[in-house]
């Protein structure tokens, strides 16, 4: 069996829309994005609502996040995060984060 896997990063949800149309043309199985944020709040700029607007988009993929940091746009606190899209179904999700000094 054959798994298409694609990862981009999309740059604080600047490429956004390039994104979707490449993910849309390559059909992948499995992609990993880097940069996105999760705002949720429909008066912030779409970047900052990039999950919530890939998860329609991709509405058929499972989907996972992990937190890498929060940012504030005005008083509202906007999650920066990793994201996993499978068209496979994902039985267990955990992050692990690795720090050194």
């Amino acid at each position: 069996m054959k798994i298409k896997f694609l990862t981009l990063n999309i740059f604080n949800g600047e490429f956004l829309d390039k994104c979707i149309d490449f993910l849309k043309k390559e059909s992948p199985d499995v992609f990993v994005l880097q940069e996105v944020y999760k705002g949720g709040i429909l008066e912030l700029d779409k970047k900052y609502r990039s999950l919530e607007i890939l998860t329609r988009k991709f509405g058929d993929y499972d989907f996972y996040y992990s937190k890498a940091y929060f940012i504030k746009i005005g008083k509202t606190k906007v999650d920066s995060i990793n994201a996993i899209f499978s068209r496979f179904p994902m039985i267990k999700n955990e992050t692990i984060f690795f720090y050194h000094e």
